[in-house]
């Protein structure tokens, strides 16, 4: 009995195997180890035994060899144990027991492929070993004319040649062929006590064709060994069946080989449907990361299926192959979306998102459900960030007070870029807002009593505070409302003040707002020249980096308003003697003084310097002794 070492690691990939023999050691996983040894034609009871290590640094279950088959040759008889279990380092004996057919011919050569595996989560085609058998021929006759050599020489049976026991029985006479009949019905006994499917087959043809009657007991032991070759029969096919990829059908001829009645091969379907229950584990296991899309699983499935050669095996690696990819692509696309959706760029998720849903239409139209549903999420994410944006731009246009306290309150606890910046955006138009619309409603008394004073100082109110916010878009309506307001207000006081009468006898010669028609010096150094008519007129002023022409209206007796620029920058000023004192429209307070007409002292020179980035404008004399002054803007004529 022969012993060959084996190294093994399981769950893992074949290695080295340094301390074993030469002809032991690892081959490749396409190129299986090779053993070679020589057995006699004829002979039972033949053994090798394969020693199988455990490297993996785990405890394995469920060790299995399993050797090829059908055979030519060879009739396998068992391997020994079934299973076993491993712990780290540990080793097992199987021990593969086989017969040789005696019809062998002499030279000829068998390979039994012997395939191990584990109940781990690999399906285990690798280390694969071959047992090359050589097979020599004996000299002794053998078959059922051997099985008749033991017959004394005196004896009818005896006297007959061999291989002419059918010819010579018949001949016999009565008691002769009776003797021919025990004789062939002994040697099928033998035969399916053997299990020698062989023997079985010959002992059939040679009881069929014997001139021994039909009796009871030849149609009975021709039902028992035609039964045990239609069982054989059909274990073959299931072996055709399996390599093709059938199992339904493989099940189905291995159900018909169970009528057998010999033990051995009871063993050997036992061990093939325990082969299939296995391969279509792995088929459950891929199919279901298939169906779920799971690409870990997928990935780990497509290494352990390389190289692997059966045709359902083939099939599952194509469609694993095929999925991965894409796969791949989808997921990346997917979690790209997710990084661009955080940042703010929703139309940049939205776009990676439509290149993941891309991939997985490459897979099939109905592939990866759970993935399509999260991609179909996200697109409803965005759509439903989009709209409470909208509703909070909406709200601050429309000085929607309530809506816009409800979205902050909302947007509070929310991490999300684009929120954040909305919150900030409502954080400054709420109050602006609310303070702007509570001067807006208080104009209202003042504006209908007439107090057009007061009404002129909640809207100018209303519009600073709404200009102090600095947010583009806030209540554009309610700011067109208090410029109207603003412009009636005027109006109404204009039309007011044409009513009164004239001067009268002991009253000022300064008619409504004439005293205010000159030239001021204003703030930063500047000079404000104001020009027109008693109600109103032109207003400049060349120098001032932010004003530098405008409009004034005389809005009650010595009091005007000016207005520079498209509005952006108005002034409410009253006169008193020669000073102008007020505000302008964000609240800040300044007086201006009357320009005196002046004129250069004797022996002085002026002349006016336009101002720059850093210095302001000015009007610059010297004196006859050289003596560089400053002067009063109009001194230069200013």
């Amino acid at each position: 009995m022969a012993r060959y070492p084996v190294c093994f690691v399981l769950v893992a990939a074949l290695i080295g195997c340094p301390a074993l023999a030469q002809d032991a050691s690892r081959q490749g996983l396409d190129d299986p180890q090779t053993i070679r040894d020589t057995f006699v034609a004829g002979t039972s009871g033949n053994a090798a035994i394969f020693r199988v290590t455990n490297s993996t640094g785990q405890r394995v279950t469920g060790v299995t060899m399993t050797p090829s088959f059908p055979l030519q040759w060879i009739d396998l008889t068992g391997v020994t144990p079934r299973s076993a279990e491993l712990e780290v380092g540990g080793s097992v004996d199987f021990t593969i027991e086989f017969a040789i057919f005696q019809e062998a011919p002499d030279g000829a050569t068998e390979t039994v492929t012997l395939f191990f595996d584990t109940n781990e989560d690999v399906v285990v085609d690798n280390p694969r070993f071959q047992l090359i058998v050589d097979i020599i021929a004996r000299n002794s006759g053998g078959g059922l004319a051997g099985a008749l050599g033991n017959v004394p020489a005196g004896s009818a049976e005896g006297r007959a040649g061999e291989g002419e026991v059918v010819a010579e029985t018949g001949a016999a006479g009565g008691a002769g062929s009776a003797a021919g009949q025990r004789t062939i019905l002994d040697a099928a006994r033998a035969a399916l006590e053997s299990c020698d499917l062989a023997e079985i087959r010959r002992a059939e043809e040679e009881l069929a064709t014997a001139d021994t009657g039909a009796g009871e007991p030849v149609l009975a032991m021709l039902e028992k060994l035609r039964r045990e070759i239609a069982a054989d029969d059909s274990f073959e096919k299931a072996g055709a069946a399996y390599t093709a990829g059938n199992l339904d059908e493989v099940e189905s001829l291995l159900a018909a080989a169970g009528a057998t009645g010999c033990t051995e091969r009871q063993a050997q379907i036992a061990e093939a449907l325990d082969k299939i229950e296995r391969l279509e584990g792995v088929l459950v296991k891929v199919d279901s990361a298939l169906a779920a899309c799971d690409l870990g699983p997928l990935r780990r499935y497509g290494e352990q299926l390389d190289g692997r050669s059966h045709v359902l095996l083939v099939a599952a690696k194509a469609k694993v192959e095929a999925m991965t990819e894409p796969l791949i692509r989808a997921i990346a696309a997917n979690d790209a979306a997710e990084t661009t959706y955080l940042s703010g760029g929703l139309d940049g998720s939205e776009s990676k998102l439509g290149e993941a849903l891309r991939s997985l239409d490459v897979i099939g139209p109905d592939a990866c459900i759970d993935l399509r549903q999260t991609i179909a999420g996200r697109f409803d994410k965005i759509e439903r960030l989009r709209r409470v944006l909208a509703r909070a731009d909406d709200a601050i246009a429309a000085c929607d007070v309530a809506d816009m306290g409800l979205l902050r309150q909302a947007f509070a606890d929310d991490r999300h870029l684009l929120v954040k910046q909305a919150g900030r955006r409502l954080e400054a138009a709420l109050p602006a807002s609310t303070e702007s619309l509570r001067l807006h409603e208080e104009s209202e008394p003042p504006y209908r009593s007439g107090d057009f004073d007061a009404a002129e100082e909640r809207l100018y109110g209303a519009q600073a505070a709404l200009q102090r916010s600095a947010l583009p878009g806030l209540c554009p309506d309610l700011s067109d409302k208090i410029e109207e307001r603003l412009d009636n207000v005027a109006a109404l006081r204009q039309a007011s003040q044409a009513k009164q009468p004239g001067p009268g006898a002991g009253e000022s010669s300064l008619a409504n707002c004439e005293g205010v028609l000159d030239s001021w010096a204003w703030p930063r150094n500047t000079v404000t020249i104001l020009t027109g008519e008693p109600s109103g007129g032109s207003a400049s002023n060349a120098d001032h980096p932010l004003i530098s022409a405008g409009s004034w209206l005389c809005i009650g007796p010595d009091k005007i308003r000016i207005t520079w620029g498209g509005g952006e920058y108005v002034d409410t000023m009253t006169l008193s003697g020669d000073i102008l004192s007020g505000a302008n429209q964000t609240g800040f307070t300044f007086t201006a003084t009357r320009v005196a007409q002046s004129v250069p002292a004797a022996g002085e020179t002026c002349e006016w310097r336009p101002g720059g980035t850093i210095f302001p404008s000015a009007c610059v004399c010297t004196s006859a002794q050289g003596v560089v002054s400053t002067a009063p803007h109009a001194t230069c004529g200013r």
